[in-house]
């Protein structure tokens, strides 16, 4: 019997290791994303894509997640939401976490950022009032263009409310057809509705990539069946592609399963120019 109960105990001990460690953990996913319509000029353009942090710190003051930024590459940072999370309701209005985060990205390049579900459950609009003090492009249904060797590109971003959708016609409003766009969606549900209006690229999370994910089971961790369908990597739907970000927090409960915390960079290529930027 002892030994039957030295043997749950080791168990025990070694799952538990293994779920903090990989929850603690973080991993960087690279990705080309193709498309013969790219001017040369974005040719080996980068994206740095970040979702659901939910008020959760990788090392004292994120040392450790902005350690990792800063060795990389990229020309803007794109935050898809949940930058608050389930330790907001515990310590009301502290929003130190996320804006110092929110601070740092911001000297090492333009940062544009869309709200999740979690930020309207607060007072978002001081949040939101914080965040333009730091200097974040936050877009609400809008567009903003970048530029880059001459070229322009457009970053659309949705937000939706309890009482309002998300409005992808206004997010495009004033792009002309046939632009490169990259829309910021906290929830991937977007991408039938976003691909009538031909976007190139749509940079989502929500998810967490389902959080919990058992062997054989692809997630346990979601409640409607189309963020199941969409619960990370990606999707396409006519000539418009979404990738959905596992995110780097927890929401529910406190850790994940088979499901290491992510942060994605995105290089944008033309595949019909030589390789000029790697």
């Amino acid at each position: 019997m002892r030994v039957i109960f030295l043997a749950i105990f080791v168990i025990i001990t070694l799952v538990a290791i293994y779920v903090y460690y990989e929850t603690h953990s973080i991993e960087v996913t690279k990705h080309t994303v193709e498309s013969k319509d790219l001017p040369k000029e974005l040719h080996g353009f980068t994206i740095l894509h970040i979702t659901d942090l939910h008020s959760k710190s990788f090392g004292k003051h994120n040392h450790h997640l902005l350690s990792l930024i800063k060795s990389m590459d990229f020309q803007c940072i794109a935050i898809t939401g949940d930058l608050l999370g389930d330790r907001f309701y515990l310590y009301k209005n502290n929003f130190s976490t996320s804006l110092h985060l929110m601070s740092e990205l911001k000297g090492m390049a333009p940062v544009f950022y869309v709200p999740g579900n979690h930020e309207q459950c607060i007072e978002y609009e001081t949040f939101k009032q914080e965040l333009l003090k730091i200097g974040i492009h936050v877009l609400s249904n809008s567009n903003e263009p970048v530029y880059s060797n001459g070229a322009t590109m457009y970053i659309c971003g949705v937000e939706k409310s309890i009482t309002t959708p998300y409005d992808v016609e206004k997010a495009m409003e004033g792009i002309a057809l046939g632009s490169i766009t990259i829309l910021l969606s906290h929830e991937p549900s977007i991408l039938h509705k976003a691909s009538e209006y031909a976007v190139t690229m749509i940079l989502a999370g929500h998810t967490h990539g389902g959080q919990i994910r058992l062997p054989f089971i692809k997630s346990i961790f979601q409640k409607h069946n189309h963020y199941k369908r969409y619960a990370s990597g990606w999707f396409t739907d006519q000539k418009t592609c979404m990738y959905v970000c596992r995110g780097l927090g927890n929401s529910g409960l406190p850790f994940r399963f088979r499901c290491k915390p992510e942060i994605a960079l995105l290089t944008l290529r033309n595949p019909q120019l030589y390789d000029l930027k790697k």
